[in-house]
């Protein structure tokens, strides 16, 4: 009786350390996800900082120029006036 009692203590032992480092590893793997959640938020921030300021540059070279997209291809054609543009390129 006594030998089946020392082998429940040591089975009960282990199975405290599986759980204790199943959650440990729980508790890391919530970290992990909630720091990648703030880098994809921060990243689609940036990104939406970048394609506004794009958008607005788009905006004055639009207006500072003549500007054509190719259907074919996708590529952007600008053609700008120098005389307006000499006064605003500190802006840009």
């Amino acid at each position: 009786m006594q030998t089946e009692i020392n082998h429940f203590n040591k089975v009960n032992s282990n199975l405290r350390l599986i759980v204790e480092d199943l959650n440990m590893k729980w508790e890391g793997l919530n970290k992990e996800k909630n720091d990648l959640h703030r880098a994809v938020a921060e990243m689609r921030n940036f990104k939406e900082r970048f394609i506004d300021r794009l958008n607005e540059v788009y905006i004055k070279v639009k207006e500072k120029s003549t500007v054509e997209v190719s259907e074919e291809s996708g590529y952007v054609s600008i053609q700008f006036n120098k005389k307006q543009l000499k006064h605003e390129i500190v802006e840009l």
